[in-house]
């Protein structure tokens, strides 16, 4: 038995090397190249944080809803000066964050008094839904 191979001869290389100028030489300019770039520094503040804060600025506003209808006038004026003081502190906490060092350790600290702030502010929420609300009944002993 003959077991016959045959392949195809080498094929000629009939590309030229390009001339090492033209390696060189810019590309040609793109449509694109012409379009301004808007080049904005990112916020060194991680998106984290920051959504931390628009969360509570949203909560925030939910309270300042909620301290209106509280019926009782001492306990509206109670409710407006506690919202008031949560605000603030919010503010507080805002703008240390947009105008200072972006430390980790300062970010740490500005995280702490931020969840602090949360759980206040989640308290006084509740407080002020319950109070709010429509008058539930009571379940006499």
């Amino acid at each position: 038995m003959v077991l016959v191979v045959a392949c195809s001869p080498p094929r000629p290389t009939t590309r030229t090397p390009a001339p090492v100028a033209a390696l060189h030489d810019p590309p040609a300019a793109s449509p694109f190249a012409a379009l301004p770039v808007a080049i904005t520094p990112r916020d060194p503040v991680p998106l984290s944080i920051l959504r931390l804060v628009s969360e509570q600025g949203s909560e925030m506003s939910d309270v300042a809803g909620l301290a209106a209808p509280v019926g009782d006038a001492r306990g509206r004026a109670r409710a407006a000066a506690e919202v008031n003081a949560l605000a603030d502190e919010l503010r507080i906490i805002e703008a240390s964050l947009r105008g200072g060092s972006v430390e980790s350790e300062r970010l740490d600290e500005l995280v702490v008094k931020l969840q602090r702030l949360q759980g206040r502010i989640a308290i006084v929420h509740e407080a002020l839904r319950v109070a709010s609300g429509p008058p539930t009944a009571v379940q006499v002993d």
